[in-house]
């Protein structure tokens, strides 16, 4: 069943739900529009519009993304302001393996999950992977992000998930989660990482690294506390 509740920002009233299929031609350019503009890896690739828009398409075939993402809309015109694409981590989505200029993106997030201390095998339910966050242009600094993350937290609840955890590439997003509770549990420095024997990050400054950031996912209250 689908989840709605809502809060006032500033401008209008958004509500946040649980993902449905019709959303996702909506939510597909938002998301690759927020990579292509605010996030450093994507920008020291020289990634484009067309690259992150396929990579979300292909995340979002799986149909375990599709149960636990879920979406901010403006409540007068129907229209998806923002979304946050999630996972089960004992279920992810496959690597998509057709954008070269992806790999890598893909290859330093690998390489951070690894140092997730999860028990294997893995429970299914348990661990939410957080793996993309995006927000239209005329949404942005209005606490939708927030209450969008909050909302995802709380819709995992309710299918029994008690940790997340999400790779923070940018200073927004290791912001974003730090005021959450999330703590950094390992990262790896932008000069540092090597793809193919070049250190295609090196040009980096802000945030000097990427973090794998995790909190745990407390009970499911009767009221989402917006």
């Amino acid at each position: 069943m689908q989840e709605t509740i809502s809060s006032q920002p500033v401008r209008g009233q958004i509500q946040y739900k649980s993902m449905e299929k019709a959303d996702q031609a909506q939510v597909i350019p938002i998301v690759a529009g927020t990579f292509i503009k605010h996030e450093p890896v994507s920008q020291a690739l020289g990634l484009q519009q067309s690259d992150m828009e396929a990579l979300v398409k292909e995340i979002l075939r799986h149909p375990g993304v599709a149960r636990l993402s879920t979406v901010a809309y403006h409540e007068p015109t129907g229209v998806v302001v923002g979304a946050f694409l999630a996972e089960d981590f004992a279920d992810p989505s496959p690597i998509p393996q057709g954008c070269k200029a992806l790999a890598p993106v893909l290859a330093l997030l690998d390489l951070l999950e690894k140092h997730y201390p999860a028990s294997h095998p893995l429970p299914q339910n348990r661990h939410l992977h957080l793996y993309m966050l995006g927000v239209d242009e005329a949404f942005m600094l209005q606490g939708v992000a927030g209450l969008l993350t909050d909302f995802c937290l709380y819709h995992a609840a309710k299918f029994g998930f008690t940790h997340a955890f999400a790779e923070a590439t940018a200073p927004g997003s290791q912001h974003l989660l730090n005021k959450r509770g999330f703590e950094t549990l390992f990262e790896i420095p932008y000069a540092d990482f090597e793809f193919t024997g070049r250190k295609v990050f090196s040009q980096i400054q802000q945030p000097p690294s990427v973090k794998l950031m995790a909190r745990d996912i407390p009970p499911r209250p009767d009221a989402f506390p917006s």
